[in-house]
């Protein structure tokens, strides 16, 4: 029985930390039953609606709104250290987080997945880094809703190293093999 998970429908919260697009959730296809913890007992939760690659996607991503949204913001990214900093957290450097937002504007532009004059005017210093969803292709904006809540999440991880930048890459592949129906209005 394949049955849709719902996500929480709360985008206030969600976007409170940083999470514009929520991913629509993976998982086991039978949370009726009871895990088994013991050693020598066979699994009772059935991963058959798992796939190879790991959890399936129960959900397609919404089509982009006619009406333009700020997709994410440097200055929404300070906000969120300073509140993870006030809660007790590391703090994270101001150059680093505008540094990580750039990197994940740069490799848009990279994969020419942004339009017109925000691809030519950024800049690794600038605290008012925007990205909107009018800004991006539609192949660009797909690959955000795939990927910007991931890098979001990295921020408190975050290094300015090649092995760090490579998640783009990783993610941008694993986006390649999706299918259209992946997402709503296909085509």
């Amino acid at each position: 029985m394949d049955q849709l998970l719902t996500s929480p429908s709360n985008n206030r919260f969600e976007r409170s930390r940083g999470r514009v697009f929520v991913e629509p959730w993976r998982g086991v296809d039978d949370w009726d039953k009871v895990p088994s913890f013991d050693v020598g007992e066979a699994p009772r939760r059935s991963t058959s609606s798992l796939g190879a690659k790991g959890m399936a996607r129960r959900k397609v991503f919404p089509r982009r709104p006619s009406k333009p949204f700020r997709i994410g913001a440097v200055q929404w990214n300070m906000e969120a250290v300073a509140n993870h900093t006030r809660a007790g957290f590391p703090h994270v450097a101001d150059d680093l987080v505008r540094l990580h937002y750039f990197r994940y504007v740069c490799f848009l532009q990279s994969k020419q997945y942004l339009l017109g004059a925000k691809s030519r005017a950024l800049e690794p210093t600038n605290s008012a880094l925007e990205l909107w969803s009018h800004e991006l292709t539609l192949e660009g904006y797909r690959f955000v809703q795939y990927s910007h809540d991931r890098w979001m999440a990295r921020l408190h991880k975050y290094s300015d190293t090649i092995r760090e930048n490579t998640y783009l890459d990783k993610w941008h592949r694993m986006y390649l093999q999706l299918p259209v129906a992946a997402f709503a209005g296909g085509t």
